[in-house]
């Protein structure tokens, strides 16, 4: 009767962990989808609204994949706006939120 029991359970945990694993990995996959950033980056038209064109805001949309992928505990998103370099994207409230 006790071996039926955790022969139950097992499925049971097995039933819920294939699901839960598929759809983790699957988000996972998708936030980390360069063309994910790149269209809403064109879709809101953030290059008219932040002055950054389009190619720096692709750069900076990997370097932000990049942090979440590493173990640095701030970040640092440098782009180049209007000719000058922005050391980092974010102030530092941003960063410590």
């Amino acid at each position: 009767m006790l071996s039926r029991a955790v022969s139950i359970l097992r499925l049971v945990i097995i039933a819920v962990a294939i699901p839960f694993l598929l759809l983790s990995s699957n988000i996972s996959w998708v936030v980390n989808w360069p063309p994910l950033y790149s269209y809403g980056f064109e879709k809101y038209d953030v290059d008219l609204y932040t002055g950054i064109q389009i190619k720096q805001l692709i750069s900076a949309g990997k370097q932000i994949r990049d942090y979440f992928g590493d173990d640095k505990e701030f970040i640092t998103v440098r782009v180049e706006k209007d000719g000058e370099i922005i050391s980092n994207l974010y102030n530092h409230r941003e960063i410590l939120h």
